[in-house]
């Protein structure tokens, strides 16, 4: 399912594509845009990735929960996620991911 308007991200293009972009960057905009090629790259090559909050203090999880991106949220389980995590605004995950996917 598409969403038009995504949260905390700015505009609605994707920039996720951007070469200059961290892989921090990369791996948040992959998860809250959808985009599982970018995705699979970054937690390849970084797979610490998957339970580290990025510089805005948000979880890759809660990107995709957020977003309504449940085929995203269904792969990063798969890969083992902390559902447990809290972000640094001790957020948990688990409210927006239950809101959203469940």
């Amino acid at each position: 399912m598409q969403q038009d308007s995504q949260h905390g991200l700015g505009s609605s293009s994707d920039p996720s594509s951007s070469a200059a972009s961290t892989p921090a960057v990369r791996m948040r905009t992959a998860c809250a845009y959808g985009n599982f090629e970018q995705l699979r790259e970054v937690a390849e090559e970084l797979p610490e990735l998957l339970n580290q909050p990025d510089e805005l203090g948000y979880f890759p999880l809660q990107w995709a929960a957020l977003n309504n991106r449940t085929s995203i949220v269904a792969f990063l389980i798969d890969k083992g996620v902390d559902l447990n995590r809290c972000t640094s605004h001790r957020s948990s995950v688990q409210p927006s991911l239950f809101l959203r996917v469940f």
